[in-house]
């Protein structure tokens, strides 16, 4: 997992130092019907909405994949996770920004990335 949280610092702008350890033991227990790239998509949803440094286990939203172990819905791209705090916060792109950890520019940048247009939802979200 550390390596994971050092890319995704890097990808995301962040400085987490590492999961407190209850939201470790929640991992550790946790039945994974997945594969490391879930694990990976869960650290990246919890890194992108949690507060720094430590991922808390109220940032781990597990709760989709443990209600239905046997089809768990697919984890949040990351441009899924923008458009999901930018429809939250009704477009709001400072608000979303700060939603998500992050700067309001690097929200922008992402979103030109990504083809999310800052007024109207994406063709193909929800």
């Amino acid at each position: 997992m550390p390596h994971f949280i050092g890319e995704l610092n890097a990808a995301f702008g962040k400085s987490f130092a590492g999961i407190c350890k209850d939201a470790m033991d929640v991992l550790v227990d946790y039945s994974w019907p997945g594969n490391v790239r879930e694990l990976r998509n869960i650290l990246a949803k919890a890194m992108l909405l949690g507060d720094e440094p430590y991922i808390q286990t109220g940032d781990l939203l597990l709760e989709p994949f443990a209600a239905s172990p046997m089809a768990p819905q697919p984890p949040l791209s990351e441009r899924e996770v923008i458009v999901q705090a930018l429809q939250e916060c009704r477009w709001n792109q400072s608000l979303a920004a700060q939603k998500l950890g992050i700067h309001r520019n690097t929200l922008r940048m992402r979103m030109e990335r990504f083809g999310i247009s800052g007024s109207r939802p994406p063709a193909g979200s929800r």
